[in-house]
C-alpha cells in the first residue's frame, strides 16, 4: 500500500528535498522503497512514542512537530534531556543497537506527524548496501555533534549565553514550545528563563 501524504497535509516535494539533502547520490527508487516499507503516524501532544524500559524496534522521522527525550530522576520526575525537531530522526539506541531496554523515553511536545519504519528494514538495507550504511552512520554522527554542542552550551555557557545560543540557532523553539520545556532544554529554571527573556526583549 502506498503512502498518502495528502491526508496529512504534508508536502511530498519538501520531503524529497530533505531526503536528497541527506544523500544526493541515491536515486528516487531508493527513497520510494523506504517510504513504502514504512507508514505515517499522527500523534497528539503528550503522546508517548516509546517508554523508559521498553524495547522499541522502530525508527521515526519527524515530519512535523517536536519530540522530547526524557529520563526519570531519583525522585521519579521526568527530566527533558534533548528536544528533536522537524526532519530529525528519533531512535531508541539501546533497544535497536545494543539490544537492551531503553534508559530513556520520548514524548510529543506538540501534535506530531512521524514517518515510522521497522529498524529491521533499515538493517537489511545496510547489510546489502554500503551506501545506506554510510548514510546511516553519517546521520548518527550528526546527532552526536548536535548532542555534544548541546552539552557544551550547558557546561560552558552562562544562563544568558545559553539563551542567546538558542535565539541564534533554534529561534523556532521560542515560538513553538512552552517555556518549561525550553528551560529544561537549556538546563535552567523557568523563573530564570523568564527573567532572561524579559531582559533580552527590553534591549
Amino acid at each position: 500500500m502506498k503512502l498518502s501524504f495528502d491526508e496529512f497535509n504534508i508536502d511530498f516535494s519538501e520531503i524529497s528535498k530533505m531526503l536528497f539533502t541527506i544523500s544526493p547520490t541515491l536515486g528516487v527508487d531508493f527513497f520510494l522503497e523506504f517510504l513504502n516499507k514504512g507508514k505515517i503516524v499522527k500523534l497528539k501532544k503528550d503522546s508517548i512514542i516509546y517508554e523508559e524500559g521498553s524495547n522499541d524496534k522502530k525508527l521515526y522521522l519527524i515530519l512535523n512537530g517536536y519530540v522530547r527525550l526524557f529520563k526519570s530522576d531519583n525522585d521519579g520526575e521526568d527530566k527533558t534531556i534533548f528536544i528533536f525537531e522537524k526532519y530529525q530522526i528519533v531512535l531508541c539506541i539501546h533497544s535497536n543497537i545494543l539490544n537492551q531496554p531503553s534508559i530513556d523515553g520520548t514524548e510529543c511536545l506538540t501534535d506530531c506527524i512521524l514517518f515510522q519504519i521497522d529498524y529491521a528494514d533499515i538493517e537489511k538495507k545496510m547489510i546489502s548496501s554500503p551506501k545506506t550504511s554510510k548514510i546511516f552512520i553519517d546521520n548518527i554522527f550528526k546527532f552526536m555533534l548536535n548532542a555534544f554542542d548541546h552539552i557544551n552550551q550547558l557546561t560552558l555557557l552562562t544562563y544568558e549565553e545559553r539563551f542567546n545560543w538558542l535565539v541564534e540557532t533554534k529561534k523556532n523553539f521560542l515560538k513553538d514550545l512552552p517555556s518549561k520545556h525550553i528551560a529544561a532544554f537549556l538546563g535552567i529554571s523557568p523563573a530564570s528563563l523568564g527573567r532572561i527573556k524579559r531582559k533580552y526583549y527590553k534591549k
